[in-house]
């Protein structure tokens, strides 16, 4: 009773998460805990290769990816214990993906949007790479982010000394806030850039879209992007298509792989959803051991999916 007697802005990150967490236990309690539907079975037979990390592309999250070799070994210098967890994964996929492009070296520069708290910055600090974070201002952060561990306004929230030492992080990397739909044009040359469940935040599928367009002006030629974002595996036609949250069904990634190439960048896609049991458990309530699969907006299911372009030479 007494939060509820506070206006929402007067509440902590850790109370208002508190609260929605409590709203979407409510609310998704009829929903269903198994993936069952025409769609699932439709991409597997679609998209008959499942995803790996040996060979990343613009992949899903699916359960046999976190038993691969990679994945234990890029969790290990992270300094983070593997979990059955698709954001996790989607840090993994973001490494992987630019290591096996080969564009990760030293002197490389990289360039992250809406960066929160995340260890990538001294990873790829450690690896020899300069590093530009950006997030989003905090003027512009709502309740929602601001004061989360999703959201940073300087680079001391970076800072990881068992990853990368702090005068060494120091030296090679900076902090900007920058908001993701307006990215200034200063920020150019970069080697490689990426974020993680960032994109669709902006407004609608098209504003997610002009980001990943935009993104690629702030690389050079033969440069790489690794976006993550929500990826529809309820329906191939019904989504969130405009809001807070929204959420990209396959014939919207069919579409901009084909922009893409037409550009001549390199997009190449496995929609593949997994075909263990695990890849059909839903964590309707976000609170379980094993989270790949979740109702956003309690309305639609969904799950991570890692997009990875390479930018015409």
């Amino acid at each position: 009773m007494e939060l509820k007697a506070r206006k929402l802005n007067d509440l902590t990150h850790r109370e208002r998460h508190a609260m929605r967490s409590a709203r979407t236990v409510r609310v998704a309690a009829g929903l269903p805990t198994m993936i069952e539907n025409p769609l699932f079975a439709g991409l597997q037979e679609r998209w008959p290769s499942a995803p790996t990390l040996a060979h990343p592309v613009s992949q899903m999250c699916t359960s046999s990816q976190f038993e691969e070799d990679d994945y234990l070994r890029l969790c290990a210098a992270l300094k983070i214990k593997p979990a059955l967890i698709r954001k996790q994964w989607e840090f993994i996929h973001i490494i992987r993906s630019l290591e096996h492009s080969g564009i990760v070296r030293p002197g490389a520069r990289g360039l992250a949007f809406g960066v929160g708290r995340e260890r990538l910055p001294a990873l790829f600090v450690s690896l020899g790479c300069r590093i530009t974070a950006t997030d989003l201002p905090l003027a512009e952060a709502d309740g929602v982010w601001a004061g989360g561990p999703q959201h940073t306004a300087t680079i001391d929230n970076l800072i990881y000394p068992k990853i990368a030492a702090r005068p060494r992080f120091n030296k090679n990397a900076e902090f900007r806030p920058v908001n993701m739909n307006a990215i200034p044009d200063d920020l150019v040359g970069y080697d490689f850039c990426w974020s993680s469940c960032a994109l669709e935040h902006l407004g609608s599928l098209e504003h997610g879209l002009n980001f990943i367009r935009n993104s690629l002006k702030c690389l050079r030629p033969g440069g790489v992007a690794v976006h993550t974002t929500e990826f529809n595996l309820g329906s191939a036609t019904e989504t969130l298509e405009e809001g807070t949250s929204v959420v990209y069904r396959e014939s919207d990634l069919l579409a901009f792989q084909a922009e893409m190439t037409a550009a001549g960048h390199t997009m190449t896609l496995n929609l593949n959803p997994g075909d263990r049991p695990t890849d059909r458990m839903i964590d309707r309530d976000r609170n379980a051991d094993i989270h790949l699969r979740l109702y956003v907006k309690n309305k639609i299911l969904a799950t991570s999916i890692g997009l990875c372009i390479r930018k015409a030479s």
